[in-house]
């Protein structure tokens, strides 16, 4: 091989330093103009780091020691919340505004004196963001206009509780319709999920996509992020199985309990909140959807119970 010039030499001794890869290098010094093309980069460089296998013919001081460590892995942005509370949580599931119920709504916001927490979740449809055939226009602007009007409702009722806004599949179609169909903008100031709804006014707090929250023994979820789709004969169960521990979400709008006690004495539980949204929508008239919403207790020190509340 033509020897190489110093400047070339110190500049792959500069690269060689940073982790980056051999390949990658080499289409840095093609696009600096160290050589003609990115193959060629390559081969100077495996023959001055001795990769090629062959015996050396350069000089000790040209022989490049090239710095090689194992990738930092992207990692999950998955993370499970403890929340503490004295007199307990409200858990108001599936509400898919605007196809809302009256009903269930009021009468979870009638024993607001039972919990200082509220967790909301799957509080919009954005029937308008998904990709499923449509019948009718309900447009994003819609569905925030109808959250402002219910969340000042909900804090002229209930001023002083603790709100957490727990992400459902639906929820999601914001983001995904803003990665999906407007990338380029979808990381600017005033356009994340929290921003656009105004959170901030209604004293909501966000938690980020998929992750969990935890009360004393019992982990609160929406669903989805177990990978369920439907659970046709017992979604408690279902949960049960996914998580092999107490768990407490909707997403399949059927109230459901599980209880298992094991060789050690061990009891545990999952739970299947009802819906507080229509139980007729047009995509699906016939179903076996439940409204309802579920108030957990504390119970002794570390323990809890679960009101899985039915409306008929």
């Amino acid at each position: 091989m033509k020897p190489i010039s110093d400047e070339y030499f110190n500049r792959i001794v500069e690269l060689s330093k940073t982790n980056i890869s051999k390949r990658y290098a080499a289409s840095i010094l093609h696009n600096e103009g160290f050589s003609n093309s990115v193959e060629a980069a390559r081969s100077v460089i495996r023959s001055h780091t001795l990769a090629n296998g062959s015996a050396s013919r350069f000089n000790k001081d040209r022989i490049i020691n090239w710095s090689s460590e194992l990738p930092q892995p992207d990692k999950s942005e998955f993370a499970i919340k403890t929340i503490d509370c004295e007199k307990g949580i409200g858990c108001l599931f599936d509400i898919h505004l605007p196809f809302h119920d009256l009903n269930t709504i009021n009468a979870f916001i009638e024993r607001g004196n039972e919990y200082d927490v509220i967790i909301l979740q799957e509080v919009f449809d954005f029937y308008g963001l998904s990709k499923f055939d449509k019948t009718r226009i309900i447009r994003p602007a819609q569905e925030q206009e109808t959250f402002f009007q219910f969340m000042d409702y909900f804090r002229n009722k209930l001023p002083d509780h603790r709100i957490i806004f727990q992400h459902g599949n639906h929820d999601e179609r914001y983001k995904l319709y803003l990665y999906r169909h407007a990338q380029a903008i979808a990381d600017m100031q005033g356009l994340s999920f929290g921003e656009i709804m105004a959170f901030d006014d209604f004293g909501i707090e966000l938690l980020p996509e998929k992750n969990l929250l935890k009360y004393r023994k019992l982990h609160i979820g929406h669903g989805h992020e177990l990978g369920i789709r439907g659970a046709a004969i017992s979604p408690a169960r279902t949960f049960y199985l996914k998580t092999g521990g107490n768990y407490i979400g909707g997403h399949v709008h059927k109230i459901d309990e599980y209880i298992e006690r094991n060789i050690n004495d061990e009891i545990k539980g999952a739970w299947s909140v009802g819906c507080a949204c229509d139980l007729h929508p047009l995509f699906m008239p016939v179903n076996k959807w439940n409204n309802g919403y579920a108030i957990i207790k504390p119970y002794k020190e570390e323990l809890f119970h679960v009101d899985n509340v039915k409306l008929f």
